[in-house]
């Protein structure tokens, strides 16, 4: 319903609050624009649901830096962190067409994870009011968390 039926080019991202409308947002190759979906009401509680859809235009290049922030995400994330508590909002990175994906539930403030989910907040935000420019001003925080992924993991990064 959020995230294109599942078809995915590259890139996505929900966040799934508890109690309010999801959202979902993935890369549109064909277009080269980052592709917000919207529900007005929580889907696993609610049986009709409205979804809106928001569009906004990136470069290739701001593309490519986002999902090599993601990949770095997923790859260095590990299986064995355990969430506590019940309420909250989970955050889910999708990579490679949604084949691997990471997730975190309300990270704890100045982690990497709450520093990603920060990014995934402006990016929503970005999108809602078709800001480009608040877009490529992320580049600088996307560099700097892409580098501490990547520090965490011993993998090769491999480009999807």
């Amino acid at each position: 319903l959020l995230l294109n039926n599942g078809k995915l080019d590259d890139f996505a991202f929900t966040i799934e609050p508890s109690f309010e409308g999801e959202q979902g947002c993935y890369y549109d190759n064909e277009t080269s624009e980052l592709v917000l979906k919207v529900a007005n009401k929580n889907i696993w509680y609610s049986a009709k649901v409205e979804v809106a859809e928001y569009r906004c235009s990136i470069s290739r290049s701001t593309a490519s830096l986002i999902e090599e922030l993601f990949s770095a995400a997923v790859l260095s994330s590990s299986y064995l962190a355990q969430p506590n508590g019940l309420d909250g909002v989970t955050y889910e990175v999708l990579i490679n067409g949604g084949y691997y994906t990471a997730e975190c539930w309300s990270p704890k403030k100045d982690t990497n994870c709450h520093k990603l989910v920060r990014i995934l907040e402006e990016l929503s935000a970005a999108v809602k009011i078709n800001d480009q420019a608040a877009v490529e001003n992320l580049i600088p925080e996307i560099k700097e968390l892409t580098t501490v992924f990547k520090e965490l993991c011993d993998c090769l990064f491999v480009s999807f």
